[in-house]
Order: C-alpha cells, then structure tokens, then sequence
C-alpha cells in the first residue's frame, strides 16, 4: 500500500528527555489499536484457524469475508483518490486515463476467457501485500525519527525475500503459480531453471536476513534502538503470511485469511489518516468532513459502505446473461489493479501531506506533475513493466496449441510431491488409454495429499467412467465427507447413484450440488433426468431450460429435452422445431457418435414431418450400435425404424 521510502539522514543521539517523548510516540493511533488492528489481527482470527480443522463450514465463511473485505478495501482508496481535491488535482491525469485503459482491457480479457489479467492481478497483488507491510514499517520507523536509507532499504529486502518465500518454496503454491503461468500461455520452463531459482530465493532469503538482523544490531548499540512495533509488526506479518502461503491446505482459504489481516490494517489507516485530515485541513470535501468524524456510528456507516462495495464480487452469481458476467468480472478486476496502482503513488510517506495526516514530523514537498515532460514521461514508462508482460501474455494465449497434459507435466516434474499438482495432471488424461497407469496417478495423488478432496473426486471421475461404480462410490463419499460443502462432488455422486438406480439418494445431492452452487447446470440437468424419470414432465423441462440458460451444451439437458419434446404422449408438452434445434446441437456436441443421441435426434425428426431424416438418423444409429458391439441397442432401435417406416413420430419412452 505504502510504497516510496523517504530518505532521511540517521537521527543523531539525542538526550534522556527527548528520547523519553519519542517514546511515547511508537505507534500509529495507540498501542493497544495498533496491535489490535495493525500488528495482532491474526490473534483474533485463532479462533477460526483453530476450528477450521475439520470444519469446511468455517473454511466457507472466511472465504466470504475474505472475498468482501478483498473487493471492499479497494473503496476507501477510490474515495481517497476522487475526494481529495488536492489530490486530484495533482495526478487528475491518471486518475482519469488509468480506468479509461484498465476497464476495458480487463472486459477484453474477461470476455476471451484470457488468463493473463489473472496472473498479472495475482503477481500484483503479493507485491501490494509486500509493500503493504513495508509502508507500515516505513510509518513506524518515521514515528521517533529512526529512519535512514539502509535501514529502509533492508527493510524493504527483507519483505520482498520472506513475501515471495512461501510461494516458490511450498510445493502446493508453485504448482499453483505455475498453473496459472502456463493457462496465460506461458512457455514451458526447464525444470532445472525453477529448481535454481526456488534455491537462489532461499539462499536470498537467508542472507538478507542475516544482513538485516547485523544492521539493527548496529543501530540499537549506536543508540537507535528499532521502534518495537515494527519489530512485533514484522514478526507477526511473516509468521501469519508463511501459515497462510505454506501451511493451509486450501490456497483460498489461506488467501482470504491474509486478506482479512490486510484488510482490517488498511480499512484502519484510512479511517486514522482521513480523520487526521479532517481536524486540520479546511480544504476536505462535504462528504469526507461528514463521514471521517471519529463518532461510532459513522465509523459503522464507512464499514457499511466497504461492505456494499464488497457485495459486487457476488453480483456475478446473481446475473445469467453469460456476456454480462464476464463483463462485470472483468470490471471488478479492473477494480483490483487500480487500487494497487493508486496505492503506488497516494500513500508516499516521503511526502510532507501524508506525513501530516498520520502524525509524522517533517517529509518533503508534494511531488507535482505540472506538465513537465521528464515527470509524466517518466512515470508513463513505468506503464511498460504492465502493458508489456499483459501484450506478451495475451500473445502467447490467443496462440498456445498445446495439449493440457504437456504442461501439467511439466509442473509435476517441477512439483512431485505436491497433490494439487498431481491430480490436476490426472484428471487431464484419459482414463480409457491407459486405465491402469491413469489411476496409478490418482492414486499418487491421493497419497501426496489424503486430505484433499478434489483427489478423491478426479479418481471418482475416472472410475466412473470405467465401469467401476463401487469404487468411484467410496470415492466421491470420501470427497463430500472432506468438504461438505463441494459441489461438483456431490453432483458427480448424484450422477453415479442415478446410474445404480439409487434416484432418491441421487436427487439429494444434486440438490446439495446447487445448495452449493446455485449455478451449477449439470446439477439442474440431473435433477431433470430425475423428474423426468418419475414422469413428471413439467419440472424436467424447467430444470433442463434452467441447465441449459446455465451452460448451453449441457448434452443431458439438450438430449433430455429433445426427447421430451419429440416423444411426450401429451401434445401440450411436444414441439417438433425446438425438438430438432436441440437434437441438432446435441449430435454436433457428441463426439464421438452415439447411437442413442442419433435416436434422439431421429425422434425429433420425426415429429418435425421430417421423416426421411429421421429413417436416416435411426438407420445410423443401428449401424453405430452393431458397429461398436451392441446389438441389445441396435435391436431395440429396430422398433424406432419400423414406426418411421409407418411415417409415424415416435410416442413414449426408450
């Protein structure tokens, strides 16, 4: 958040008294809020990591708040940025050309289904979270006047070796950022080159630590004892990132954790720093001079606002409209790179403005555009270090042809140890190849990682589809016994108990699926297959249109739906054109062919009039049946035919 360091001469020794009064000026707003709200946060959150061991429900419940605080935090920034005149008349220029070039190119990226915002937002927001702490450290070393170039300099060291730490060092989460690189189309790296640099991260680390550890120790013998919160704010920042990045087994949830922590320091240092404003500066905005005014309720009513804002990352849930969505994606992520951007540049303690309102002696002047060319051309080639990698990512997306499974192994050649990784790579191949070493490898994955729920679910996948149903069964259980709360597990489990005519237990975890994740199309698919089987046509149709409005080549509800309308006794229900536009898309989808979807489609011919078609698609059908071995199929068929023969639709079920 707080990004420049300002350069200040060491503070010389001073006398007894003046030590005494620095003292007393450690801390932000007072010791006991700074280490409530700035140092100690992750305190307050043991209770919830303590119960989240076994609790899925908690894991869900920070994953909310997380995603709130993550979206909502960005407001106090924007408010900051378009509220301060004086602000904004400084940098008017990029506040007005920064979302005028970010909204658009991130809808560019949401609407293509493009990754490369993704990776950049992700890469961006590890450096925010850095310099996040850095800034707080820089504020408390300024507090009794300690801060010198080096010290600052260290300091900054020394976030960026224990930030990116865990993230090359833990298996899990360099399996992840790999996985990221590679879907924004990034080119293969030599395992050997990962490897070398996860090494020459840790020996970077350790060293700057020792360098940092020798320099503290050689300012507190000069008399420059470090400020002790910054100590304490270091200490508790890297231990609970560390924990988050390396030791929660769900990246997310370890994610919205540090957000909370993040969250809470910058929602805090906002409301401080504008109530500072306020009580000094008469140029402060009618809505700023209401709103920052220390009284509780008020304090309630800018949480409030955090928390509305916030509400717009779920928004997406609630829109159908596939284009909408992604547009609105896209311009939420737009939200995130400008808050990082704007943060770069309007918290600089260097200067003498922000200083003030955190009750900071001394600083520089304001830095001041003023049209000069070398300041704007300056700053706008820092845009290089974002439009480049963006262009190249982009490049590289619009062109990648590889197969999936080329660099999925790539990153478990990098990663062996890590389950994500594994059952990613697993979960690629195809269990009908090589069915033997396919779960071979789901079962590595399981061992790297029992806990893991998608582990258990991508081998139930592949039994599934092996004909191993009681296996794929204690599988998929296993998965919904880990995460109660996994959708696509307990839809796959309902698809499974369909098929072994278990259709009451089938129907409720399909209901759970969409309890889930009410946007789950497949679920509405089978809960369709379920209504349709029990006879009751009209919420089969409602939950296939549903499946449909959710995922438009869901092949259950285009078949379930063609059938029905082609072949229902009741007229009310049947409609020959829509029949064949979904039998249409259906055939097209089905690859490759099946002899039952060319029945389908046959059926939907039929009642279209189109009874030459329909002979045609049948006849196929029973040609594809007998060709792939079942004559069961193909003589069952022969009745179809026989009616089609008649020049009659067919009526009824298969």
């Amino acid at each position: 958040m707080i990004h420049q360091p300002f350069q200040a001469r060491a503070a010389p020794v001073t006398t007894s008294a003046t030590s005494t009064k620095r003292a007393r000026k450690l801390w932000i707003d007072s010791a006991w809020r700074d280490l409530a709200l700035y140092i100690g946060t992750p305190l307050f959150l043991l209770p919830f990591i303590l119960l989240m061991h076994g609790r899925p429900a908690i894991e869900e419940v920070l994953l909310y708040i997380g995603a709130f605080g993550a979206l909502g935090h960005h407001l106090p920034g924007m408010m900051r940025a378009y509220g301060d005149r004086g602000l904004f008349r400084r940098f008017r220029v990029r506040f007005v050309l920064a979302p005028l070039f970010l909204v658009p190119v991130c809808v560019l990226f949401s609407v293509n289904g493009l990754g490369g915002v993704l990776l950049v937002t992700f890469l961006w927001t590890n450096w925010h979270s850095l310099m996040q702490i850095f800034g707080f450290a820089r504020i408390y070393d300024a507090k009794p006047g300690l801060s010198t170039v080096w010290t600052s300099r260290l300091d900054q060291a020394l976030c960026v070796a224990w930030i990116g730490a865990p993230l090359l060092l833990s298996d899990s989460r360099l399996g992840s950022l790999l996985e990221l690189f590679y879907e924004s189309g990034g080119p293969l790296l030599a395992p050997a080159l990962v490897t070398g640099l996860r090494d020459a991260w840790l020996i970077g680390a350790v060293g700057v630590t020792a360098v940092w550890a020798v320099h503290t120790l050689i300012a507190w013998r000069a008399g420059r004892a470090p400020n002790p919160a910054k100590l304490l704010l270091f200490a508790s920042s890297f231990t609970f990132w560390w924990f988050c990045m390396a030791m929660v087994d769900n990246l997310l949830v370890g994610v919205a954790l540090f957000d909370i922590f993040h969250d809470v320091q910058y929602l805090a240092l906002v409301w401080t720093f504008n109530r500072a404003r306020v009580a000094s500066d008469p140029s402060v905005g009618g809505f700023s001079r209401f709103l920052f005014r220390g009284r509780f309720t008020l304090a309630g009513i800018y949480v409030g606002m955090v928390v509305a804002y916030g509400s717009l990352g779920y928004a997406s849930e609630w829109i159908d409209q596939v284009l909408a969505r992604q547009v609105l994606i896209g311009v939420l992520a737009a939200s995130a790179l400008l808050h990082f951007y704007f943060d770069g540049f309007i918290w600089k303690v260097r200067e003498r403005s922000t200083r003030a309102g955190l009750s900071v002696a001394g600083g520089g002047a304001d830095i001041r555009l003023g049209g000069a060319a070398p300041g704007w051309l300056v700053h706008g080639s820092k845009w290089l270090l974002f439009v480049v990698p963006l262009a190249t990512l982009y490049w590289w997306e619009t062109h990648d042809a590889r197969d999936e499974r080329v660099w999925r192994a790539a990153i478990v050649e990098v990663v062996p140890n890590s389950g994500e990784a594994l059952t990613s790579y697993a979960a690629a191949l195809d269990p009908g190849t090589a069915p033997d070493e396919v779960l071979a490898w789901h079962r590595r994955a399981i061992e790297a990682k029992p806990t893991h729920p998608v582990a258990y679910n991508n081998y139930g996948a592949a039994l599934f589809v092996l004909g191993r149903f009681d296996e794929a069964l204690a599988a998929f259980r296993q998965a919904v016994r880990l995460f109660p709360g996994y959708s696509v597990a307990h839809r796959h489990l309902g698809s499974l108990l369909m098929t072994l005519g278990q259709v009451g237990e089938a129907e409720e975890h399909f209901e759970d699926a969409l309890a889930h994740d009410e946007r789950d199309g497949s679920a509405y698919a089978g809960l369709g297959a379920i209504h349709a089987h029990r006879g009751e046509t009209g919420a089969a149709v409602a939950s296939f249109e549903r499946a449909l409005e959710l995922e438009p080549t869901n092949r259950t509800a285009l078949n379930g739906l063609a059938w029905t309308l082609a072949t229902h006794p009741d007229a009310a229900y049947r409609d020959g054109a829509r029949a064949v536009e979904y039998a249409n898309e259906l055939v097209r989808l089905t690859d490759p062919p099946d002899p039952m979807v060319l029945d389908t489609a046959a059926a939907a011919f039929a009642e279209a009039g189109r009874i030459d078609d329909a002979l045609n698609a049948v006849s196929d059908a029973i040609d594809l049946a007998r060709e792939i071995g079942r004559p069961d199929v193909a003589n069952a068929l022969e009745l179809h035919r026989q009616r089609f023969e008649l020049g009659e639709a067919w009526r009824g079920g298969r």
